[in-house]
């Protein structure tokens, strides 16, 4: 290979993996895990409501994928969308009978394309 020949070679080279890493860098950069937890309980109905925030703009690819409530570890429920309820929030409700005011919850919202939040929620 000549001299000229090696440097378009290396050029061309720098420039794929430079754009590679430019494209993966954007999609990266639009993922994020959740932004916060709250929870509601109807004691009368033993429902319980999670709301995760999480802003998205295409709520079919950019989603939370996997919910778990666990109370002193144990878990109580687990839930799977493979959509998120509209684009500001994923809304997930379950029938957990026997919860009290005051019961702190452990809240795992896993986002399907980066990131992950626990957080301790108590039943208000």
């Amino acid at each position: 290979m000549r001299q000229e020949e090696r440097k378009r070679y290396v050029v061309s080279l720098f420039s794929g993996v430079l754009l590679a890493a430019l494209f993966l860098w954007g999609a990266v950069a639009q993922a994020h895990p959740p932004k916060n937890i709250t929870v509601a309980y109807d004691a009368g109905t033993a429902t319980l409501i999670v709301t995760i925030e999480h802003s998205v703009k295409d709520v079919e690819k950019h989603y939370i994928d996997e919910i778990r409530i666990l109370k002193g570890g144990a878990e109580l429920a687990q839930g799977k969308p493979s959509r998120q309820t509209d684009t500001e929030q994923e809304i997930f409700t379950v029938n957990l009978p026997g919860l009290k005011s005051g019961d702190i919850l452990t809240v795992d919202a896993k986002c399907n394309i980066f990131g992950t939040l626990r957080k301790d929620v108590p039943i208000p």
